[in-house]
């Protein structure tokens, strides 16, 4: 199992956003993280590709707003 969070093609951050994660000219995928709808995956039991890793700043504050959104 993995935890996986959507990315919608977009920009959705701000202060009206609280938990959302903008992506950035350093990665392939643009758009913005929506970590409130964090959901669980079977990556085994389904077909799926890894595109990239996430710069450790943005993840550092991808997994801070996991944790404020699940803890909530």
């Amino acid at each position: 199992m993995a935890w996986v969070v959507p990315i919608s093609h977009g920009r959705y951050d701000g202060q009206e956003y609280p938990l959302h994660v903008a992506l950035d000219d350093r990665t392939k995928i643009d758009g913005t993280i929506y970590t409130e709808q964090l959901k669980a995956f079977d990556f085994q039991a389904r077909d799926w590709q890894l595109v990239e890793e996430l710069p450790q700043d943005i993840l550092d504050e991808l997994l801070h707003k996991v944790t404020l959104a699940v803890s909530h």
